[in-house]
């Protein structure tokens, strides 16, 4: 989840159970994404994102993997956008609706509104995407929309004003305007380089040897640690999963490691290897605690200021509460 405004909820696919929707909580295959007086952004990777209005319900039926490329929405309800701004091969991307099914074949700009019962109209602001229904396929180039009602096409395509004429236009349009921002320099790696806006508005980057560019956060108080503004949550795929309630967390906590040095405070390392958290974990009879994992991957921590950056002892220190 990469934006929320307003009332947005998850149903968890393995247990069905409802859940609020925030920033950075991550979704699995299975999950149905809702909104009721709301508005929500999905990230899906490789530069593709899409966009939740009002009284929309979508269900993620596949995500991206190691071994296949795949993402496939099912509509169920609302209208949506999706932004595609890397397809390295055609029909990855599938969208569907109770009336018709689309394929995106080339980047682009692309919104859905289902009118639940009744149909489906499909808008291609830029791109070419391919329309499914029970009376075969039809092409959409860039300003052409098509309407389909149970598989049943209304004509062919009919070209429109690729123009924001509603309120779910401009907001997606002031999204996609955030995306088109060229960030005059570069700190992340390729895999990495969609987080690199939040992470400039965010913080400040810095030169540290032997790691190269590492980033600060900015305006955190001084007893701001990693791994501690947020939670754990159980993912079927991933087990606990941290939850950052940072607005930058996405990245910095599940990608890379974290250092501190005096007088700069904590600082985040790049790195292209996702993981659920990286941390090291102790557990005694009545608690569990974690510390995030340095560069070499040892657990980090902090008693009366002095940093330990290799801890390896088999206990973690107890600091007593103020």
């Amino acid at each position: 989840m990469s934006f929320i405004n307003g009332s947005v909820y998850i149903q968890k696919g393995a247990e069905g159970a409802f859940e609020d929707g925030v920033v950075n909580l991550p979704l699995e295959e299975g999950d149905r994404l809702g909104t009721t007086d709301g508005r929500a952004e999905l990230y899906l990777g490789k530069r593709t994102y899409v966009r939740l209005d009002n009284n929309t319900k979508v269900e993620i039926v596949n995500l991206p993997r190691k071994d296949s490329d795949m993402t496939r929405l099912r509509v169920l309800r609302g209208n949506i956008y999706f932004s595609v701004n890397r397809l390295d091969k055609e029909k990855t991307v599938e969208v569907h609706t109770p009336d018709a099914s689309f394929y995106v074949l080339d980047t682009g700009l692309y919104r859905v509104d289902v009118l639940e019962g009744r149909k489906t109209d499909i808008y291609v602001f830029r791109g070419v995407v391919e329309a499914a229904g029970e009376d075969g396929s039809q092409l959409l180039k860039s300003e052409q929309s098509l309407s389909v009602a149970e598989g049943s096409f209304s004509g062919r395509p009919v070209r429109f004003m690729a123009v924001a004429e509603d309120s779910f236009d401009r907001w997606s349009e002031e999204r996609e305007s955030r995306l088109a921002v060229q960030v005059a320099s570069r700190h992340l790696p390729s895999e990495l380089e969609d987080f690199e806006g939040e992470l400039e508005e965010g913080g400040d980057w810095t030169w540290i040897n032997p790691y190269g560019w590492v980033w600060v956060p900015g305006g955190v108080g001084a007893d701001w640690r990693p791994y501690y503004h947020g939670s754990w949550t159980w993912l079927t795929l991933g087990g606990w999963t941290w939850l950052p309630y940072d607005p930058w967390g996405w990245v910095t906590f599940h990608y890379g490691r974290w250092g501190w040095y005096g007088g700069l405070g904590w600082y985040w390392i790049p790195g292209t290897i996702w993981g659920p958290g990286w941390v090291g974990w102790y557990w005694g009879p009545d608690y569990y605690a974690w510390a995030p994992l340095g560069y070499w991957n040892y657990p980090m921590v902090i008693v009366d200021n002095w940093y330990y950056p290799n801890w390896n002892r088999p206990f973690y220190p107890i600091i007593p509460a103020p």
